[in-house]
Order: structure tokens, then C-alpha cells, then sequence
């Protein structure tokens, strides 16, 4: 990405590669990778919803669906 400055650009990215993982239905690549991504943005960083986001994920309570739709609802 050229504009890694563009907050909205760079949370699209971050939700783009974490749905190429949940496409092959693989959770934990989709989690690892957008909370990783979402480290790399100085607005990004500290989104107040990525804490929940490890709570579900290490309660293994997301499906593909529902992870989908919490990345999703990233704003």
C-alpha cells in the first residue's frame, strides 16, 4: 500500500487480507493477520475493539461468519 497514512485505506487493507484467510476458512491466519496489520497504523494501533477482538479469539468464539463480521464492523 502506498498511503499507509490514509486510516480508512489501511483499515480496508487490514480487513481485505484477514477475509483472504477466512475464505479458506482458516481463523487463526485471518485474526494473526489483521491485528497484526492493524498494529502497523498509528490510529489503528490502539482501536478500543482489537481487546475484545483477543478475548474471542483465545475463547474460541468466533466462526468464520462471525469473525467476518466483527472484523467488518471496524470503523
Amino acid at each position: 500500500m502506498d498511503n499507509m497514512n490514509d486510516r480508512k485505506e489501511w483499515l480496508q487493507f487490514c480487513k481485505n487480507r484477514a477475509f483472504e484467510y477466512l475464505d479458506r476458512d482458516n481463523l487463526s491466519e485471518a485474526w494473526a493477520s489483521f491485528y497484526s496489520d492493524m498494529q502497523k497504523h498509528p490510529e489503528l494501533i490502539k482501536h478500543p475493539k482489537l481487546t475484545y477482538g483477543v478475548f474471542r479469539f483465545v475463547t474460541a468464539d468466533f466462526t468464520v461468519e462471525s469473525m467476518r463480521k466483527f472484523i467488518n464492523g471496524f470503523e
